[in-house]
């Protein structure tokens, strides 16, 4: 049975879908927005973040990031894939401070990379009040605080008298630049890249973005429900009863009607577990829309083709992508040998766009806006005008 009703473009109470509002933007009180991939512990819910790019709020209002066991203060997030971070020890303004020997930066295993086109210094601790080291100063040690700290680049000729003459050990560290000198250079801190799911497509579709690390996979949370990529062009909306459902508006309709009274024709008459479920549809004047169940990860086509530039947060492996391809054929079969009624039914547009993957990316024939129905019994189908995807 197909139920006729009249759908509302949001929540049967009138609300925001929860998540959506979770990941409204945040701050640390310095005016520096954070949001996705970034959030803030503690203020922002984990899931409108990428797992390990959780922040913290500093006494002086900026946000922070640990790494390597060691603070780096965040200067700035610039949202089109970096951020300038600095040492917390190198932060502070005066100029002749005590510094603890930080660990080094490690940044392996992470979605995180330094910048190209940087320069990289040599701090070292420990070292006697040299003649040749003096001008390199730039502190005292804090474990001995009658040795020093000298700080050079890698041209520098005394590096190697360095080397030797400071025995409180020796840490890489990166700068932008050395324009203000060293110290200057130390406090304004480097570049770093990070690598995750484009959140644009998201967000220009009126999205918030966030990960599902049950799945570990990018979310796209939208006023109403969870999409994959983006917030869909169709409806999605909660019904009265907590579940959702899909809503598929014919803007454009072909013929007089035909594609909409052949997709509910076709698929009113299908019950399989790979046939995507049409719950209703609901027409006005020429507005004609069709509702269909839920399918969280929407289209096949995010995730298989380069043109969308996807990350590894959105690769399919090879036992998915077998599964949906069992799945599929599992479909097919059971429309081309029957279904209700004697008939069988031929799609004549499978392609990505048209599979659909649930939560779980099992997927779901949809779209039988030029599908075909034949009786069984008839082993030649005829047709005027050719149909399908070019």
């Amino acid at each position: 049975m197909i139920l006729i009703i009249t759908l509302w473009s949001q929540n049967s109470d009138g609300s925001l879908y929860p998540k959506f509002e979770a990941c409204e933007p945040n701050t640390c009180s310095n005016n520096q927005t954070i949001s996705y991939p970034f959030y803030i512990e503690g203020i922002q819910e984990p899931f409108c973040g990428y797992p390990g790019f959780g922040l913290s709020c500093g006494n002086d209002g900026f946000p922070f990031l640990n790494m390597s066991n060691a603070k780096y203060m965040i200067h700035q997030i610039f949202y089109n894939n970096s951020l300038r971070v600095s040492n917390a020890v190198f932060s502070r303004s005066n100029t002749r401070s005590c510094f603890p020997r930080t660990p080094n930066l490690t940044l392996s295993d992470t979605r995180l990379a330094l910048a190209p086109n940087q320069r990289e210094l040599f701090l070292l601790f420990g070292c006697d009040l040299h003649e040749g080291l003096q001008e390199h100063i730039i502190g005292c040690s804090e474990e001995n605080k009658t040795g020093s700290v000298v700080a050079m680049n890698r041209e520098n000729q005394n590096l190697g008298f360095a080397l030797m003459n400071c025995k409180g050990g020796v840490v890489n560290v990166t700068v932008e630049d050395e324009e203000g000198g060293i110290q200057e250079a130390l406090r304004r801190g480097f570049l770093l890249n990070w690598t995750v799911s484009d959140c644009n497509k998201c967000k220009n579709s009126g999205g918030k973005c966030g990960f599902d690390t049950d799945i570990f996979s990018f979310r796209c949370y939208c006023p109403h429900d969870t999409h994959a990529r983006h917030c869909s062009q169709d409806l999605s909306i909660k019904l009265e009863d907590e579940s959702l459902v899909a809503v598929k508006v014919l803007k454009e309709l072909k013929g007089n009607g035909e594609e909409f009274i052949n997709e509910v024709a076709s698929i009113s008459r299908t019950s399989h577990v790979n046939i995507v479920t049409l719950i209703g549809f609901c027409f006005e004047k020429s507005k004609k829309a069709l509702v269909y169940e839920f399918m969280a990860n929407g289209s096949l086509e995010k995730f298989i083709f380069e043109t969308n530039n996807l990350t590894g947060d959105y690769q399919l492996n090879c036992e998915m992508l077998y599964q949906i391809a069992v799945g599929v054929g599992r479909g097919l079969e059971y429309l081309h040998r029957g279904c209700k009624c004697c008939t069988r039914i031929f799609h004549f547009d499978i392609k990505p766009h048209n599979i659909l993957l649930d939560e779980n990316f099992f997927p779901k024939i949809s779209d039988f806006g030029l599908a075909k129905i034949c009786p069984r019994n008839e082993s030649v189908v005829s047709m005027m005008t050719a149909r399908g995807t070019i």
